[in-house]
């Protein structure tokens, strides 16, 4: 088994200069992850959000989670690629996207573009990255 902190901690050290290389801020972002109990029914294998805001000593600290299904813990190579996943909405929610939930899942632009980058970004981490 791998510490899902230490996996999701260097995926984003790897990942984020790429990611956000567009987005010009003094922010500090925090990123957590864990396992949760969805729905009986949900599709959805994770999702993640914003938790919060904080400043402390003049910077600016915002929380994001990421909250996945446990059985995304049997197989590293498709945890790493859901981190990754998620670690797009976690850009696009700070570039000021706006989300279309009206959509049908497969329609919705900010889920064509977590697609879209999840390979790249998996490709990228799997040269560089220490897992």
């Amino acid at each position: 088994m791998f510490n899902i902190d230490d996996v999701v901690g260097d995926i984003f050290e790897v990942v984020a200069p790429t990611l956000f290389h567009e987005i010009e801020t003094e922010r500090m972002l925090i990123i957590s992850a864990e396992v949760d109990d969805f729905d009986e029914g949900d599709q959805a294998q994770a999702y993640c959000g914003f938790a919060d805001t904080e400043i402390c000593d003049g910077l600016e600290f915002r929380s994001y989670y990421i909250v996945f299904k446990e059985e995304l813990l049997k197989d590293l190579d498709v945890f790493k690629r859901m981190i990754c996943h998620e670690l797009v909405h976690v850009m696009q929610e700070e570039r000021g996207d706006e989300f279309n939930y009206d959509l049908p899942y497969a329609n919705q632009p900010h889920e064509i573009e977590a697609y879209d980058l999840e390979n790249w970004l998996l490709y990228e981490y799997n040269r560089k990255g220490k897992y």
